[in-house]
């Protein structure tokens, strides 16, 4: 080992070369493990915003986006496949969505709002003003959502 300004060089001395090398290879480690967090949140968030999901009479679970809700046949988007599905509503046992939608009941009543689940054949709307209303999943006749735009101008008045 070669001395340094009267300094004898150890091993695990903060300016030896076996140091450096030890802290470049923990530091490859540390990006590495940053780098695999990163996409785990990526991933993770890309999943999370497919958050509306239904649940039909057989109790397959299906996550995604409901596209529409009319005439009895409820269209939902996965990420698991190229074709959005189509789905028969009178299999549907229960329902949640994540972004404010116009729902049309039975008796055409219309809701803007979120829909959740409270128990098998049972769902809450809750409108833009926080009024809940529960209804039977069979009253509901159809759903779409808004678009992006005319949510946000009803957020600003």
């Amino acid at each position: 080992m070669e001395a340094r300004n009267n300094v004898k060089e150890h091993p695990w001395h903060p300016i030896s070369a076996s140091h450096r090398q030890f802290m470049e290879l923990h530091t490859h480690n540390r990006l590495g493990q940053f780098l695999r967090f990163m996409m785990f949140l990526f991933i993770g968030t890309s999943l999370w915003a497919q958050n509306d999901s239904i649940k039909l009479k057989n109790n397959d679970l299906l996550v995604g986006e409901i596209k529409t809700l009319s005439k009895s046949v409820l269209t939902l988007k996965t990420s698991y496949s190229d074709k959005d599905f189509k789905i028969d509503f009178d299999d549907v046992v229960s329902i949640s969505t994540s972004k404010l939608c116009v729902i049309q009941l039975t008796n055409n009543t219309r809701i803007t709002g979120r829909m959740k689940s409270l128990s098998p054949n049972k769902a809450r709307i809750i409108d833009n003003d926080g009024v809940s209303f529960e209804v039977a999943i069979r009253d509901i006749g159809s759903a779409m959502y808004l678009p992006t735009s005319l949510v946000n101008v009803n957020a600003n008045e």
